[in-house]
């Protein structure tokens, strides 16, 4: 594939899927009217944290960058959970004033997994027809705990000691900035569920977006990088282990696709246009 390509599509998706994410988040958050004044604060937090994971993660900072995303998460979990549990909006107002009081409905844990049950609601679209036990296991199994581990210090000095070439470096920032996406796109659409308005971001967009970012993916993972030594910098046990292995997969599979019939430009136009339709 061409630099000319990349850069196209690159170009694509800022424009046509970053741009019109960020726009529709900050719009919504002009809009918020919400049952508890703290919610606002934290929804407001939450978004200034997913903009400086995404900063950290430009300057291959990956582990304040799984930090902040950790925390934009707990930040989101917990704005749905004292919304509409009373006994949790109690408990937070009491660790707002001391941390170390006990939680029994507040604990980051409970919260993402509450969180998570909510999903088939806020996010129908991703979400509708997946079961608990799976929602559970997407959001607080795989990439919450991931994102818990990245922050631990034997993992952090195992993984700057493993990672040598740009190649890895670019390939393995290119799936956890997919992360960030994926939150960003739940929190717009946890926005637009207490909003009660449509997401600017119509499933067209988000399919294109999604076959364009893993053709990246795809492409990466045939520039130089030894597929078992990137399976090792990812994780470090099981849980990481099933998470990661769907990416790399699903790229595996199109790198295959890629090899035989690369996308032409005039499919990558088609892709373009479809995005910019969608958008209208």
């Amino acid at each position: 594939m061409s630099l000319n390509n990349m850069k196209l599509i690159n170009k694509i998706l800022n424009e046509k899927f970053y741009v019109v994410l960020d726009r529709d988040i900050e719009n919504n958050l002009g809009l918020l009217n919400m049952k508890r004044k703290e919610s606002i604060g934290l929804l407001k937090q939450t978004y200034i944290t997913l903009k400086n994971a995404e900063k950290c993660l430009k300057l291959y900072n990956f582990v304040d960058s799984s930090s902040l995303l950790r925390n934009a998460l707990e930040y989101l979990s917990m704005v749905v959970k004292i919304e509409e549990n009373n006994e949790a909006y109690e408990e937070f107002k009491i660790i707002s004033e001391d941390n170390k009081a006990e939680r029994k409905y507040t604990s980051p844990e409970r919260i993402i997994k509450s969180f998570a049950i909510r999903l088939n609601e806020i996010a129908p679209d991703l979400f509708g027809d997946i079961s608990n036990r799976q929602k559970i296991k997407m959001l607080d199994t795989d990439l919450y705990s991931i994102l818990s581990r990245y922050t631990h210090a034997s993992v952090v000095v195992s993984l700057y000691d493993n990672m040598y070439s740009s190649s890895e470096k670019k390939i393995i920032r290119l799936i956890m900035n997919y992360s960030i996406d994926t939150i960003k796109y739940i929190f717009l659409k946890t926005l637009t569920y207490y909003n009660k308005r449509e997401s600017a971001i119509s499933d067209d967009l988000l399919l294109s977006y999604n076959i364009l970012y893993f053709y990246k993916i795809s492409i990466n993972l045939t520039n130089g990088v030894n597929k078992e030594k990137l399976i090792n910098l990812l994780y470090y046990d099981s849980t990481n282990k099933d998470y990661y292995e769907k990416l790399i997969k699903r790229s595996e599979g199109l790198k295959k696709e890629i090899k035989n019939h690369p996308l032409t430009n005039e499919q990558i136009d088609k892709l373009k246009d479809i995005m910019t339709k969608a958008f209208q």
